[in-house]
Parts: structure tokens; sequence; C-alpha cells
């Protein structure tokens, strides 16, 4: 760099301007796409990830595809965040994301080689945005629980064989989370819990929260009861004064030792008596207490973590209280029953509430940890979704329906267009036929002659058939347009190597390993 002649950067420092920084940005963002493109869809193949220690996997979950993968660019770290970020709050979305980007990346990177000024076209793809959003709502309908049913049936697509082979009834999952309506049954109201396929438990759907915990007095049998949770310890209280306390004797040490236990016994002997069959808690258990929990038969389980406490809680409808000595008849809630068993040589407790069935715990049969791990992915994946819908069920077509839609949309809008809007409706266009393309491209057909409008589409959605949520497309979308846009600003890469070298990709060219 320059500046009235005078070099700033030293020669620690590499740099790439203009036109070859533009070409190294974009060829990063279609790296990415092109690690994920072809397992796109319901024909879509599946990758093989290999990491070091670990079996091979075999995948064509987007997201699982790039969060394993090692990433050489950073431009092209960039915009995996900015994918995972999308998934994270939306449960879906990581392909076609990352192909609609580098489809916009491509159109706009040619529209600025042939002359095209980079700020009024990234200020006229902006201002595109909200038309987007207004198209969406055109046949955009409620289709109550069949609509939502068939959003999550469409996320599953090719997983449905994983599933089932670990025992899961998709179809009865599927109708239940497709029937929740209520705000408050989210991530949090459910578990995911895998097991052996020699476990007590069978796979599906269960009423209970699965913890992998022993009691601190372990009984013959368990039945139900009341349950208290504690969000603490039940252990002696040190003082929280600032002051400084002599004793002059052992005597007198054990006194006031005693006289702490007894005050913690008092609060026990309280809940004892408020009728009170089962204790969980968050930190300590006084260990000189069991002899209470055995003579009265209250099971106690110790250092159980916060969201297992708030998930129990959701399960017998009891509330957290601070302390013992804060717990009231009303905080409490109710367990129907308990199974306490080994699997695998870990022990678990299953401690079940009232059925209902909008929370509790899935639990599937895992015989690789790797596969388990992905079906957990996938089941997290339609809780997201599961959020989603409940705020808003609209739906459109998918199967690449809405995209082809769009980019039918986004031509004729060209045509009456100034310039400008001209240029980026052509570009955006150009972006959304990235889904359909790929999609007939997966399925075995020659994109030589495919044609995706040929076929007028239609934003109306047919619940027998994919559909997606207007939601996740509509922050879709966003994400993909802002990726594109904010990468295209980028038009000089300075990079500090302090004594190290220069990333690969740096430069005139992208690197993207998968590992």
């Amino acid at each position: 760099m320059t500046d009235s002649g005078m070099d700033v950067l030293d020669g620690s420092t590499s740099r790439s301007m203009g036109g070859p920084a533009a070409v190294a940005n974009h060829a990063a963002v279609l790296a990415v796409a092109e690690a994920v493109r072809t397992a796109l869809g319901p024909q879509g193949l599946d990758k093989m990830l290999l990491s070091e220690g670990e079996p091979p996997l075999i995948t064509n979950d987007g997201a699982h595809i790039l969060g394993t993968a090692t990433i050489g660019h950073p431009i092209a770290r960039l915009v995996v965040d900015a994918i995972h970020g999308l998934v994270d709050s939306r449960g879906d979305g990581t392909i076609r994301t990352a192909l609609i980007a580098a489809g916009l990346s491509s159109a706009m990177l040619h529209q600025i080689h042939l002359g095209m000024p980079r700020a009024r076209l990234q200020k006229a793809i902006a201002s595109l945005k909200h038309d987007l959003h207004e198209m969406l709502e055109i046949d955009s309908t409620s289709h109550g629980s069949g609509g939502r049913r068939a959003v999550l049936r469409t996320s599953v697509g090719s997983n449905h064989e994983l599933l089932v082979a670990s025992g899961l009834d998709v179809d009865s999952i599927l109708d239940t989370l497709s029937d929740s309506k209520d705000s408050d049954s989210n991530r949090r109201s459910w578990q995911i819990h895998p097991l052996s396929p020699l476990a007590l438990l069978k796979p599906g759907l269960h009423c209970c929260t699965l913890l992998t915990k022993r009691p601190v007095v372990e009984l013959d049998s368990y039945s139900g009861g009341a349950i208290a949770i504690i969000d603490g310890g039940i252990e002696q209280d040190e003082s929280t004064l600032d002051a400084t306390v002599t004793l002059e004797s052992p005597e007198a040490a054990r006194g006031l030792r005693d006289a702490r236990l007894n005050r913690v016994r008092s609060s026990l002997s309280r809940l004892i008596e408020m009728g009170v069959s089962y204790i969980f808690v968050r930190d300590a258990f006084e260990s000189e207490l069991s002899g209470e929990l055995l003579k009265h038969g209250v099971v106690g389980v110790r250092r159980v973590e916060r969201s297992q406490l708030e998930h129990l809680a959701r399960i017998t409808g009891a509330t957290l209280c601070g302390s013992i000595d804060h717990c009231t008849p009303e905080h409490l809630g109710q367990v129907t029953k308990v199974l306490d068993f080994e699997d695998a040589g870990v022990h678990h407790f299953a401690v079940y509430g009232p059925e209902r069935a909008d929370h509790g715990t899935i639990i599937f049969h895992q015989r690789t940890a790797p596969c388990g791990a992905q079906i957990e992915r996938i089941m997290n994946r339609l809780l997201a979704l599961t959020e989603v819908l409940q705020l808003d069920d609209r739906v459109v077509c998918g199967a690449g329906g809405t995209e082809a839609w769009l980019a039918k949309m986004m031509r004729q809008r060209a045509i009456s267009s100034n310039p400008e809007t001209n240029i980026a409706a052509k570009c955006l266009a150009h972006a959304f036929d990235e889904i359909p393309f790929a999609l007939h491209h997966n399925s075995g057909g020659s994109t030589n002659t495919f044609e995706p409008t040929a076929s007028d589409p239609s934003l109306k959605a047919d619940t027998s058939e994919a559909c997606e949520s207007v939601v996740v497309l509509r922050s879709l979308f966003d994400t993909a347009i802002d990726i594109a846009v904010n990468i295209s600003r980028i038009d000089d890469v300075i990079w500090s190597n302090r004594g190290a070298e220069v990333p690969e990709g740096v430069g005139p060219s992208s690197h993207v390993e998968e590992t």
C-alpha cells in the first residue's frame, strides 16, 4: 500500500486487491457450495466423512458436512459460520443457502466485470429483499397440523430409513410434533437419548426424563409420588458474614457442625412431612442425611445439570426452588413411575410424569456412536423446525418449486424495472435457479435442456408433496443474499502473517479441505 509514494505495509504483510481478491472470494463461496451440492434432495448423494480417531461416517447432512470439513479460506469460514447460525435457529437450509449464495455471487461478479458499479448493484439487490418477502406471502397458506407435518416430513427426507433403522416410528414422531401448538413446547421440552438395542426401554417417545445418575440411596423398588426439585443443594450452609469465628476446642467445632446439620435435617424433615418421595438437587446432598432418606423411603438424586432439572420440572409439573427452605406444596410435581436400569455399563434413572404429548424423551437405539450423533442432529433439526412452525405455520411448495417461481417472478420484474433493478433481478433469478437445477441434476436429469420455469411453477402448497416453511425460506434467502452482497463489498484482502505463511486461497484461489 502506498500513500504519497510511501510504503506503509512491510514485508510481513501480504495483500490481494481488486479483481484478484473478488475472484478469490467468489471461489471460496463456490467451493463451499460445491462441497454439498450433490447432497441436495431425496436423490442426493452421500458424503463419507473421515476424522482422525473416528470411524468413517456416511451422511448427506449439509450442516454436518460443513461442520466436519477443515476450511482453509477465511471467506469460506465466514460463509459456513453464517449458514450454521441459520440452521441453529431455523433447523434447515444449509445446502440451499450455500447454493443460492454461490449463484448470486457468480452473477454479481459477472455484472461487476461488465462494468456495473458494485455499490449500485449491492443497493439494488438489497432493495429487492423486501419484494421477496412480499412475494412469499402470495399463496402461502396455513394448513394446520397437516401443513406442519408436511414440512417436517420434507425435512426428514432421505434420512427416513436411518431413523427407522434406529427403531423409531417416524410417523408417530411427526404426528406428535405437528400436533403441538403450544409455544412453550420447544427444544427444551424434549430430550434425545440413545440406548443400546438391548436396553430396557423401547425406542420412541417417552414422557420421562432420562438421567445417567444413581440415587443417594438405592431402594429395592420405586413407585410414584411427589417430587421436589431444588436449584441448589441440601447441605450445611456456610456463614455469609465477613467475620472470623474462633473455636476454642474440638467440641465447639463439632457443636457448630452439628447445629448446621440439624438445621438441614429439620428442612429435610419438613419436605418429608409434605409427602415428598423424590428430591432432585443441582448441587451436593449431605451424605449424613442418607439415613433419613432410607428411613422414610425418599429417593434423592444429586448433581443434576440445571437443563435436566428444568426438563424434569416440565415432565412432572414441578417448579424449581432456589433452596430447600423455600419449597412449598405448590412447588411440588408428580412422579408416576420410575425405572432404574443398566445399559452398556451405564446406570440410567428414568423418571416419568403425567402423560402429555408436548414434552418427553425421544429414545432411539444406537449401534455406533457416529450414527447416534447423526440421529441426534436430525431430531434436533426437527425440534427447531417445530418451534418455527408453532409461531408461524404458513407453508409453500417445496422440491425447488418456490425457488423456480421466484426466479420467474424476478425475470418478470426485470422487464419492467429501471436498469439497475433489472440487472439485480436477473442476478437473483440466476441464484434461485441453482436449486431446481441441482435437484434435477441429482435426480439423474440433464441440465443441458432443463428449464425450471417450463412447468409454470406456483407457490401453492400441496401437503401430500414436499412443503417448506415460509419463515425458514425467508431466513434462508436473506442469509444467502447477505452472504453474497457482503462478500462482494470486499475488494482488498490484507494478511499480516507475522512470520506465518499466508493461508492457501488468500489470493487468486480458494481452498476447502474435507476431512
